[in-house]
């Protein structure tokens, strides 16, 4: 009798967490949809298929989750509406192809960082290319000893994309602003570079554009709290000087 009674308890349990992780899966994907600006055909066609994994008693996903579970033409579509336009008009990504572009906009991680997380610090390997989308990114170095030497990389431009594309160490440090929060596009490495074996011809257009926004002082979106442009975005204003309090990624 307790064996059978063991059976029951096991029985409602799992119903029970089965019933959690569905109201889960619906919640991530109602939050996907609702923090996005997408077509009703589209919102329609991710509920679809996010009611048909609830209906398996699918993990539980997070809004980058739900994502990946797309189809790769239907995670392009979203895309389009998400980052595409983004990394389009990010200065290292110049005069790349559509096609390119578009599978790069699937492979991008969509992050909302507090502030003053720290990015990467200086020396780390660079693991993860990180691109501005609302907020602003500050690079600190070791001589960056008054606030007008501090860089900042504002909405539309890549985070210190040199040591990512040429696979070196980071020589500053990177952390989101003081005020307010940050939000970020990223792809990792090794997702990169197996995107890059897929399109060659892409890598020479990339470390040229890279190596030629060095070379101008236009290095990554970032620009100077003096004044002066380190890198292609807008013009930077004043640094807080803040502490930072993030932890790394």
């Amino acid at each position: 009798l307790a064996y059978v009674l063991g059976i029951i308890s096991s029985f409602f349990m799992s119903a029970d967490e089965r019933l959690v992780l569905l109201r889960e899966e619906i919640a991530a994907a109602n939050e996907f949809i609702e923090s996005r600006d997408l077509p009703k055909e589209i919102e329609d066609e991710i509920r679809s298929l996010s009611d048909f994994r609830a209906s398996a008693l699918a993990s539980e996903s997070e809004t980058n989750d739900i994502f990946k579970e797309l189809s790769t033409s239907l995670q392009i579509e979203v895309a389009s509406y998400i980052s595409r336009s983004l990394i389009e008009n990010t200065r290292c990504f110049k005069c790349t192809s559509s096609n390119f572009l578009d599978t790069l906009s699937t492979k991008l991680q969509e992050l909302t960082a507090p502030p003053e997380t720290v990015l990467f610090r200086k020396s780390d390997h660079a693991r993860t290319l990180y691109l501005v989308s609302a907020g602003r990114v500050d690079l600190v170095s070791d001589d960056d000893v008054a606030e007008d030497q501090a860089t900042f990389v504002h909405p539309g431009a890549a985070v210190a994309p040199i040591p990512f594309f040429f696979n070196v160490r980071h020589t500053s440090e990177a952390r989101t602003y003081a005020i307010g929060s940050t939000r970020l596009f990223s792809v990792d490495r090794e997702p990169y570079k197996r995107l890059i074996k897929l399109y060659p011809d892409e890598e020479e257009t990339i470390s040229h554009n890279v190596l030629d926004d060095e070379d101008t002082g236009k290095s990554s979106g970032a620009s100077s709290a003096g004044g002066s442009v380190a890198s292609s975005g807008s013009t930077g204003d004043k640094s807080d000087g803040g502490s930072t309090a993030g932890s790394e990624k």
